[in-house]
């Protein structure tokens, strides 16, 4: 009934060391985030929709557009989307969001493409929330490389507009992408990610630090493995009304809240195919490590003894998570 003695032992060894030491993470291994914006090897269909839906007093709106084509050297992608919100109740809540993007590329050599990219992102919302009234506008001046087939590099730099409750900030934006797509190497097929941005809007600052990797590998035509390791780390600046205190102190009308989000993950799949006969078996494990940095530009203790001030603010919050789960899965067919 075994196919043999080995692959039963291999089989009841990896079970128990990924019992000890792994878990799952609901996120497949093979499939990579998208998030890259200026290197898109498979573009979505051209496509217009336009959706209204009422549930009770809830009216929602939804309209999209894509499109997406070339003109022998030069490529064209523009893409909007809208999304409203409108609650009827004892006080109305209206809330919009509008996103544009539009870029253009000019390919120079089969291996180099230059473009320009604009965008512009509105959030407007009738309630009196911390933020209910900002917008982001860039205008990106973007270049990709292809040194080999299946290899992309896509440095990029441009200048910014980010407006926060009525606060205007203006900088630079630049950074670079990087991405291997599906590149085999000897018996592992690789796909990779790699992501550096940043926003210098003085006096704020934001970033994103992106890396995944992909590993696969096939040890036979029935045992499949993959390994998947991720980096992610963002950081954004944010506009709140300050206090009293705080504002005589510092002569601001704004405070500046400061938020770091990091995350580690390493997570490893097993698939037996054909384990027993008509009985195939899956495990998955992975380890995610997750920090919160949250952080206030302007505080002094000095004046915390006035009875206007808000002490909360004067404290840094962090937050550390770890997770380690396991999942095994038994198929009879």
């Amino acid at each position: 009934m075994f196919q043999s003695n080995d692959k039963l032992l291999f089989t009841v060894t990896f079970f128990a060391i990924y019992f000890l030491f792994f878990s799952i993470s609901k996120t497949k291994a093979q499939v990579l985030n998208d998030s890259l914006e200026y290197i898109a090897v498979n573009n979505p269909f051209n496509k217009l929709s336009t959706k209204f839906d009422k549930q009770l007093n809830t009216y929602i709106l939804n309209s999209n557009i894509f499109y997406n084509n070339n003109f022998g050297r030069f490529s064209f992608k523009v893409s909007e989307d809208y999304n409203s919100t409108f609650i009827k109740s004892a006080e109305k809540s209206i809330k919009d969001e509008h996103f544009f993007s539009m870029s253009t590329a000019y390919k120079l050599k089969p291996y180099l493409n230059i473009g320009i990219s604009v965008l512009n992102n509105i959030l407007s919302d009738n309630r009196k929330i911390e933020i209910n009234q900002a917008s982001e506008s860039n205008a990106v001046f973007f270049s990709q490389f292809i040194p080999e087939e299946r290899i992309y590099i896509s440095p990029y730099i441009g200048y910014a507009n980010n407006r926060q409750v009525g606060e205007n900030d203006y900088g630079y934006l630049y950074g670079m992408e990087g991405l291997v797509n599906k590149l085999e190497i000897s018996d592992f097929d690789i796909s990779s990610q790699l992501k550096l941005r940043n926003e210098d809007i003085t006096p704020r600052k934001n970033i994103d630090r992106y890396f995944n990797l992909v590993v696969l590998n096939d040890f036979d035509q029935d045992v499949q493995n993959s390994i998947n390791m991720k980096f992610s780390q963002s950081r954004r600046d944010f506009y709140y009304k300050a206090d009293p205190a705080t504002a005589s102190y510092f002569d601001v009308t704004n405070n500046i809240q400061n938020r770091v989000e990091t995350n580690y993950f390493l997570q490893d799949k097993l698939n037996y195919n054909n384990l027993f006969e008509n009985v195939s078996l899956n495990l998955s494990g992975g380890v995610n490590l997750r920090s919160i940095d949250r952080n206030t530009r302007y505080r002094s203790t000095v004046i915390a003894t006035s009875p206007s001030f808000d002490t909360k603010s004067i404290f840094d919050t962090r937050i550390d998570e770890l997770r380690i789960d396991l999942e095994s899965i038994i198929n009879y067919k």
